[in-house]
């Protein structure tokens, strides 16, 4: 069976990045493709209360955030959100 936007369920995105344009190509991408619904984030803080709120299937997180280390935001991903 061919996958396409009918038979694959709507994931939910969240783009944690600090450069906005970053935040358009991936939304566009995504977009384009349909199956998805998109959150995006600047800052560690913004995620954190993002992943609190919606059901995120996928985080597309730059390590390199201003001020802040996307690496070090993932041992928080693992405790807080998969348990």
């Amino acid at each position: 069976m061919m996958l396409n936007a009918k038979n694959i369920k709507k994931l939910s995105i969240l783009i944690v990045d600090d450069h906005y344009v970053v935040h358009l190509a991936l939304s566009h991408i995504m977009q384009k493709i349909s199956v998805c619904n998109i959150y995006t984030s600047a800052t560690i803080e913004d995620a954190k209360q993002k992943l609190s709120t919606y059901k995120i299937d996928i985080v597309f997180l730059d390590i390199d955030l201003e001020g802040e280390s996307g690496i070090e935001f993932v041992p928080y991903m693992k405790k807080n959100i998969l348990g």
